[in-house]
């Protein structure tokens, strides 16, 4: 089988509307794994370019960790998160430019396009059992190695306990004594899509919802940054939609004035994939960064103090030391139930969905 056939064939899997991503009859992906010959020759390459959607301190966290394993392999990389760095990964390919060899992207339907352009090698790591089913949905060109779950994230000074268990629940935001005190990011990257994607497919949500939401009067951001800036000051003391529990855990650790909560059901979701680019320039290196990225050396650094992320892989215990700063807090409560989306339905309708998004917000 031709790749691009091949390609095509996964991404109408993935939409529900064609054959399986993998004929019996066709070899599967090459293992990589980690090996003597493998690191020499990422040795020898030297450095691995990568392209990432961590947050900056999260990725330098992570690439200390890998270099502590491997100092003789550079890691160079550069933070363009989203469906931009995605697009615009796209574009370079387009004019002929193969400068990247490790991508890593949150936005499902700009991550599927890039699959179907054939931007990745076909790769599967040693340890693929541990994956469960949804962070497979794209392999064998890219894997998800860590989960994250939205939070409502609050200061405590602005926003009392017994308020703060209303926003647990979902049309609990549309609650008059929160308007004017809400922050909103536009749904650009992974969580903020998750949390449309709920809505958009939940009956007595949808686009009413967004409405009402809409009539709280919201600051709505391109990001979550000057949004937890608002929450820090208490000019808009409550975040939605906008956040994750890594980030939140991270916060509360550093000291910052705010706490969180999960709604219910909370929106857990595979963060980011990762893939090996198919004309990568330092093709040793990349695959030695990237089989290691889904190992569980990396699942460490992942739940590490700088990440504060959940590994996804099977068996791995939540060790991140941050959250022991959020329990001794005494009001941390665990989500009660979890709802994930469904991937072919991401990619087919989160366009649709991001469109009725603007038109409400931006009316």
């Amino acid at each position: 089988m031709k790749r691009p056939y091949a390609i095509a064939l996964a991404l109408l899997c993935l939409l529900g509307l064609g054959a399986p991503a993998v004929r019996a009859a066709d070899p599967p992906a090459p293992l990589v794994t980690i090996t003597p010959s493998l690191i020499a020759a990422a040795e020898k390459d030297g450095e691995v370019d990568l392209q990432y959607n961590y947050q900056l301190d999260q990725m330098q966290a992570i690439i200390a960790a890998f270099n502590r394993t491997y100092p003789r392999v550079k890691v160079i990389a550069e933070r363009k998160p989203g469906a931009p760095g995605a697009y615009g990964l796209e574009q370079e390919m387009a004019a002929g430019v193969h400068r990247i060899d490790v991508f890593q992207g949150t936005d499902l339907a700009a991550n599927a396009d890039l699959i179907s352009k054939g931007a990745f090698a076909a790769l599967r790591p040693p340890n693929v059992r541990d994956f469960p089913a949804g962070a497979l949905a794209m392999a064998p060109y890219l894997y998800y190695p860590e989960t994250v779950t939205a939070v409502v994230a609050y200061n405590p000074a602005f926003v009392t306990e017994s308020d703060a268990k209303l926003l647990t629940q979902w049309r609990g935001i549309l609650d008059p004594r929160f308007k004017g005190k809400i922050s909103l990011v536009e749904p650009a990257l992974g969580v903020t899509q998750g949390v449309l994607n709920y809505i958009m497919n939940t009956p007595g949500l949808g686009t009413e919802f967004l409405t009402k939401l809409k009539a709280q009067q919201p600051n709505i951001y391109p990001n979550a940054v000057p949004a937890r800036d608002a929450l820090v000051s208490g000019q808009k003391p409550i975040i939605w939609g906008s956040v994750w529990d890594a980030i939140a855990i991270q916060d509360v650790e550093k000291g910052s004035p705010q706490r969180f909560v999960y709604t219910n059901p909370a929106i857990q979701m595979t963060g980011s994939g990762f893939g090996v680019l198919a004309k990568a320039p330092h093709p040793n290196a990349a695959r030695l960064f990237w089989v290691w990225m889904l190992g569980r050396d990396a699942a460490q650094a992942i739940q590490g103090t700088d990440s504060n992320m959940r590994s996804i892989l099977a068996g791995e215990k939540d060790t991140r030391p941050a959250m022991q700063a959020v329990l001794k807090g005494g009001w941390y409560v665990p989500a009660r139930t979890l709802w994930t989306p469904e991937t072919a339905n991401w990619i087919k309708n989160g366009p649709a969905f991001r469109a009725k998004w603007d038109q409400v917000m931006q009316q």
